[in-house]
């Protein structure tokens, strides 16, 4: 498997970092991300001094720069070497490689590429994070499989019917349509009358829309209808953002908002994403990896149901993407 590099990719949540640095494998490459002190602007670079490849998180920081805890090489935030303890001068080759970064939504974006990053327009917005309307919550979970099976997972929801019971289970059963729009995959999952979920004794009708925008960005909006004479609407917005660590590690950064007069407290929704996430699909699909042994999805000739239209539409714009860039470094 190989990434598609010229791309932004979450690397954090803008809460996960404060005083504190914070040390993150992106694409197989060590990350550390700090703020600096004044201007509170954060700096992403490769964690590894140019001199023996010691983790540089190992050493300390001093101001905005840190120094090598192995032999002493100081590296401001810039990634130019501006101290060298036994000589005055520095070797030309003492720099750290430096990433680009974005910072919006209360989400933290690093460019992974080698090129001229792309423009902060390329980047999917996400404003129900910062919605004075709304209450949000964020979370993370590491998940030891491919990106892409769990990319697979999301557009593809059926699987609520036996993974998730408190959302339907057995009565989530949707009618699914996917589609290509203006460089995004979308993987539409309609019921037209389900027991309320939300605990009244009527129907809904559920419409769950999933976008999907490269590398591995997921919007999914859940549309909910009251079956009764209210006909009350709302919807449920929520964000499924993937970023490799490596071929088999996957950080899953996710968020989900709800009305900010909802009787619902931020940590029951939590407690329930978690249990969606970290109890009901991560062990899932982790056991998914382990399975398929190392080979590609394709190379297993797997059985392909309608609703994995969305999930095959997203291999497919991918792939494409991963070997026009391969051919253009070619």
């Amino acid at each position: 498997m190989t990434y598609l590099r010229n791309a932004w990719y979450m690397a954090a949540w803008s809460d996960e970092l404060g005083d504190q640095p914070l040390v993150r494998t992106v694409l197989e490459m060590p990350l550390l991300l700090y703020r600096k002190q004044e201007t509170r602007d954060v700096v992403a670079f490769l964690d590894r001094c140019p001199h023996r490849f010691a983790p540089l998180s190992l050493g300390r920081r001093i101001g905005d720069d840190f120094q090598c805890g192995y032999h002493g090489l100081r590296f401001n935030s810039e990634g130019q070497c501006v101290y060298n303890h036994f000589a005055k001068a520095i070797p030309s080759a003492a720099k750290l490689r430096t990433f680009p970064v974005i910072e919006q939504d209360h989400m933290v974006w690093v460019w992974t590429g080698t090129g001229a990053p792309a423009s902060r327009e390329a980047i999917p917005r996400f404003p129900f994070h910062t919605d004075p309307a709304l209450r949000c919550v964020f979370g993370t979970t590491l998940t030891r499989a491919d990106y892409r099976l769990i990319s697979d997972n999301l557009m593809d929801l059926t699987h609520t019917a036996f993974l998730h019971p408190e959302f339907g289970g057995e009565h989530y059963v949707p009618k699914c349509r996917a589609w290509e729009e203006h460089g995004s995959i979308y993987a539409d999952h309609l019921i037209a009358s389900m027991p309320d979920i939300f605990g009244s004794s009527g129907s809904i009708t559920e419409t769950d829309r999933m976008r999907w925008t490269a590398p591995s960005t997921h919007l999914l909006e859940s549309h909910v209808t009251m079956l009764d004479e209210s006909r009350f609407s709302f919807t449920i917005p929520s964000a499924h953002v993937l970023t490799p660590e490596s071929q088999t590690a996957t950080h899953y950064f996710w968020s989900s908002a709800v009305d900010r007069d909802s009787p619902l407290s931020n940590e029951d929704l939590v407690a329930g994403l978690r249990r969606a996430f970290d109890v009901q699909d991560k062990p899932m699909i982790e056991a998914v990896q382990q399975r398929m042994q190392g080979h590609e999805l394709w190379d297993l000739s797997p059985v392909m149901l309608p609703p994995d239209a969305g999930s095959v539409l997203v291999r497919r714009a991918l792939q494409k993407l991963i070997d026009a860039e391969a051919a253009a470094t070619a």
